[in-house]
């Protein structure tokens, strides 16, 4: 048998919750909004909060890879492109942009190697790295 008072500090508990979701939501919100905007600090932020809600999903890791890039921020960029490869190893674009990070870390021959695959995906943009790079 439910008595008021647990019924009580039941509703107050959801309530509680629901409050600190809509704050999640605001905040997630505005950094989106300001990722749109075009700072990649906030965009940083933003999916990081997400990840940490959700580290299921190639697209958090690989928006965060992008923002990372912009910042120059390698070193982690190559990590959440490796977090989604290893959700999913069928995403050209992550391929494309491990290469990416290989190459800025002067390891040509491994960066050439994932625009290859990259380009068995089907991505245009890493035709453009391997000519530009791996073509001798």
């Amino acid at each position: 048998m439910i008595h008021a008072h647990d019924a009580l500090f039941e509703r107050a508990q959801i309530a509680a919750h629901n409050a600190r979701f809509q704050a999640f939501v605001q905040s997630c919100v505005k950094r989106r909004n300001q990722t749109a905007a075009g700072n990649p600090l906030a965009g940083i932020e933003y999916f990081t909060m997400l990840i940490d809600n959700d580290n299921s999903s190639t697209d958090y890791f690989m928006a965060r890879a992008d923002a990372y890039l912009k910042v120059n921020n390698i070193s982690a960029a190559h990590h959440d492109l490796a977090q989604a490869l290893d959700l999913n190893s069928s995403l050209p674009d992550a391929w494309c942009k491990m290469g990416i990070t290989l190459q800025k870390n002067n390891k040509l021959e491994d960066a050439c190697y994932h625009w290859r695959r990259a380009l068995q995906m089907g991505s245009r943009e890493a035709a453009e790295y391997i000519y530009r790079y791996c073509a001798k």
